[in-house]
Parts: structure tokens; C-alpha cells; sequence
């Protein structure tokens, strides 16, 4: 095998295609696309050898090795050669050594775990800008052409981080209707995560984003969340009927390598899944690829965020979300007006660049500061929540987790609980109307906290959550407020 020239990088190395010691050939190829994959098009992505290529619209998309791109590779790369009547002519790589080289463990080629499309930190506090691949964040960055971000400073001044949160939480998420500063800090929280996210040691949770009636503007938050990140819409999932093809839909989607996953529209029906739960407290899946023996591997550094009316969640998927509720409080939110910015997305495409300024530089503040860890705790997302907690508590940001408590306990019910209360309440007050604190005394097998005021808001909100559900006959039927406060009734199933 001939080396490759130093003076001239585009010169092929030459291989005898009728060398018959495979071992030796699969060598001399591997050596040859290691030396030409500069800059790198060939990743390790999990345990698989994929190819970096350019999809629709042009937009980076990777695809996984098989024998017949590996010959287009093999063919790309290296000048194959044979000998015919004493005179050396052209060949065509060997399927065999294509093969072997798939079948090698360990191949020499870089760690890729994202495609990005915007700046992101290093482990160390570093900003990857430059675009390409940066081994230290695991990431490719390809940003979209004529992208202009303003110059991050080192140390960030106040008045810069001033401007940077107004420009994401009034310019960008002020007219969203926040249901109190937890959901908001939240919210905040979601936008930024794939900024950070190579710098959060393990998993982190799904950004559960919950509302009352359709028209409140879930599906909007989702995508003004991720379009900083993205510059696009996020991919998303629609819950499908069966667990099967939920699992077959997820493993689908992460062998994109997603900076944002979505799943739109979640059923108001109780959502239970092992698949979600699973992959939400992983750092990597496993499965079966469809029509073959062999099991694939791949990470997982995707932001997880949702959105539906008042979804029902099973306590495993409960456990794994913080949650953003939005609550316009009318009937037809649909018809709200008055907005800053009429046509949100439009006015976010303009100032891309600014929002990607914004979230740096909230981010940049926090790692001035020697990247303290902050306060917040919660279970199976450690890093996570010190990493956001930290970044939120040198912005000046309240709210993290403060919502925690109270709406698990909305959403950690499941069938049998309610039935429960269903049952008490009917006994006690047949169809009348009552409000929450009178129901009291129907829910005490429900964990609502021990301060009454508590209990009820709890309790209230449970309510809401499950309005007109059907439980053992009856449905829960919301009536007219009463002095401020919401009353309740059943309705038999005639």
C-alpha cells in the first residue's frame, strides 16, 4: 500500500485488490479511511458506523454503514489496483473487504453523539463556534448559512445578562401564559438545555407541557423552545395505539441523533409506557434492528419535551417530567389578541441569531462564575438538576422545581385512586354541587401534602386534570365557580 502524499492530501493510497490476505487488505483500507477522513465523514455513532450526508433540503442526516456504502467509500477513498498480463489496471474494491472492515470492532474513527446547528459548551465551560466536529462535546456543529451570532463575552456584565433574559423571557415567551414562576423558570430551562448539553453528566427528564383546553398554545411553546436550538421545528411523535410501535417509533427517531424529540398531543387517556420511561432515565437504547439478528446501540442526548391537555400520566412517566403548565383562564384561548410579536415564529426566524446570543450568554454568566452547582435535586436527573439549578441561580431566575411536588400529585393518580374518591364522593354528596375543601375528607388516601390550603389547591387541581373523566359510571363534571372557586359534581352514564 502506498502512503499517502503529505504535499498533496487528495492523493489516493493505492491497493492490490488481488491481494488475497484479507486481513492485510482490511488493515490497509481501514489505515486509508482513517488518514482521508479529514474532516471527518465517517462517525462511530453508539456502535454503529454511520456516514454523514445531506438529506432533504440539504439539512446533515447520518446514515448507517452497510456493505454497499462501504464499497462507495472504499471506492471514494483508495485507488484499487490489480494486475492483468503483467500490466497494472483499475479494480473494484473487494465486497470481502467492505465486510471485514464492518465486521472490525473498534474502529479508529471519532465519537459522534449529535448533530447540532447551534454553539454548544464543552465539559471544560468552552464554546464549540467553529463548525465541524469538536471531540471534546461529542457534537458536529453545522450551523444554517448566513447565521450572525453576536460575540459572547468571556464575563458577561449585568447589563448583558439583563438584556438576554428580557430578549428570551419578554421579547420570545412573554405572551405565553405561565401558570407561576416554577413554569416558567422551566420553560427557560427547556430552551437551554441543548446548550449545556454535553456538559450534563447522564440523563435528563421529559418537559412536560400541560394545559387545559386546545387553542392555549401547547404545540407553539414546543416549537419556540426548540427553534433557538434548532432553527426549525423539532421532530415529534404522536402517541400511537400500541406500546409496539411506540418503542419501534422512538428507536427510529434517536438513529437521527435528535438535538430536541417531541412528542405533540399526548391523549387525554391514562399514558403509560415502559418504552418512554425507559429512555427518559437512559443515556443510551438498545434494540433490534427490524429484519436482522443484529441489536444496535445508540446514545441518547436528545431534549425531551411534550404537550397535551391535561394528559393523564401512570407514576413511572410522572416521575421522569418537570412540568410547564399554561393556562390562558377563558374559554376560547384561541381567540386571544394583543400579542408582542403577532406572528411569534416569524419574528424568531429574523432574530435567530439574538436568541442564540440570549441563551450563550445566560449560559456564559454561570460558568464566569466557575460553573457552581445550584440547589436543586431531583432523582435520577442529578447533574441535570445541579447544572440547571446552577445556571438559573446565577441569573437571577426563581422557581425550579417549586411546582414539583404539587403537580405529581395531580399526575401520579392512577385509575384506582380515583375510583376511590369517585366512590366516597358519590356516597357522601350524590350529584350536588361541592367544592374541593368539601371533598376533603373523600381524598385522604390521596398524598396531597398535610397543609389544608395545600390539600385543597391539590385536590382542585386533580379535579381539573380529570374533568369529565368517566370512573365506575360517573363522570366528573366541573360546574360554576362559587364564591371564586370551581364546584364539582358526578353525572351518571345514562
Amino acid at each position: 500500500m502506498k502512503k499517502r502524499s503529505f504535499v498533496d492530501r487528495f492523493v489516493k493510497p493505492s491497493i492490490n485488490a488481488s491481494d488475497q490476505d484479507l486481513q492485510r487488505v482490511t488493515r490497509q483500507a481501514i489505515d486509508a479511511l482513517k488518514e482521508s477522513n479529514s474532516p471527518p465523514t465517517l462517525f462511530l455513532n453508539g456502535d454503529s458506523l454511520v456516514r454523514l450526508e445531506s438529506g432533504e433540503n440539504g439539512e446533515p442526516r447520518l446514515r448507517k454503514m452497510t456493505v454497499d456504502r462501504m464499497v462507495n467509500e472504499l471506492a471514494k477513498r483508495i485507488d484499487w489496483r490489480q494486475t492483468t498480463r503483467n500490466v497494472e489496471v483499475p479494480a473494484k474494491p473487494p465486497r470481502d473487504v467492505a465486510q471485514n472492515v464492518l465486521a472490525t470492532p473498534d474502529l479508529p474513527f471519532p465519537h459522534l453523539d449529535q448533530i447540532v446547528r447551534c454553539p454548544v459548551f464543552a465539559p471544560d465551560g468552552g464554546i464549540q463556534q467553529e463548525p465541524g466536529y469538536c471531540e471534546a462535546t461529542r457534537t458536529l456543529y453545522c450551523p444554517a448559512p448566513g447565521l450572525e451570532i453576536p460575540l459572547v463575552s468571556e464575563s458577561p456584565t449585568g447589563k448583558e445578562l439583563a438584556q438576554a433574559k428580557r430578549i428570551i423571557r419578554t421579547e420570545l415567551l412573554g405572551d405565553f401564559p405561565f401558570s407561576g414562576p416554577a413554569d416558567r423558570a422551566h420553560a427557560l430551562c427547556a430552551l437551554l438545555q441543548p446548550f449545556v448539553r454535553p456538559m450534563i453528566d447522564g440523563a435528563t427528564p421529559l418537559y412536560l407541557i400541560e394545559k387545559p383546553s386546545p387553542g392555549t398554545g401547547g404545540t407553539l411553546l414546543t416549537d419556540i423552545l426548540a427553534f433557538p436550538a434548532l432553527g426549525t421545528d423539532p421532530p415529534k411523535i404522536t402517541m400511537p395505539g400500541n406500546e409496539g410501535e411506540l418503542k419501534r417509533m422512538l428507536f427510529s427517531a434517536l438513529r437521527d441523533a435528535p438535538t430536541v424529540l417531541a412528542l405533540d398531543n399526548l391523549p387525554e387517556t391514562e399514558i403509560k409506557s415502559p418504552s418512554l420511561s425507559s429512555a427518559i432515565t437512559s443515556t443510551e437504547c438498545a434494540d433490534r434492528v427490524v429484519g436482522t439478528s443484529d441489536t444496535l446501540r445508540l446514545p441518547i442526548r436528545c431534549l425531551w419535551i411534550a404537550n397535551g391537555n391535561n394528559p393523564n400520566l401512570a407514576r413511572d412517566l410522572a416521575r421522569r417530567c418537570v412540568f410547564i403548565r399554561i393556562d390562558a383562564a377563558q374559554e376560547a384561548p384561541d381567540q386571544r389578541t394583543g400579542f408582542l410579536h403577532p406572528d411569534l415564529k416569524g419574528w424568531a426566524r429574523k432574530n435567530r441569531g439574538d436568541l442564540i446570543w440570549a441563551a450563550l450568554t445566560i449560559c456564559q454568566a454561570w460558568v464566569a462564575e466557575g460553573m457552581p452547582a445550584g440547589k436543586g435535586t431531583l432523582g435520577m436527573f442529578e447533574s441535570w438538576a445541579e447544572t440547571m439549578s446552577g445556571i438559573l441561580d446565577v441569573a437571577g431566575i426563581p422557581g425550579f422545581l417549586e411546582n414539583l411536588h404539587e403537580r405529581r400529585a395531580e399526575a401520579d393518580y392512577g385509575t384506582e385512586d380515583l375510583t376511590l374518591l369517585v366512590e366516597g364522593w358519590f356516597r357522601k354528596f350524590r350529584d350536588r354541587r361541592v367544592c374541593a375543601t368539601q371533598l376533603l375528607p373523600c381524598a385522604e388516601h390521596l398524598d396531597l401534602g398535610s397543609e389544608e390550603q395545600s390539600r385543597r389547591i391539590c385536590l382542585g387541581q386533580l379535579l381539573s386534570r380529570n374533568r369529565d373523566k368517566k370512573l365506575d359510571k360517573l363522570f366528573i363534571r366541573r360546574g360554576r365557580s362559587r364564591n371564586g372557586s370551581h364546584t364539582w359534581y358526578l353525572e351518571k352514564d345514562l
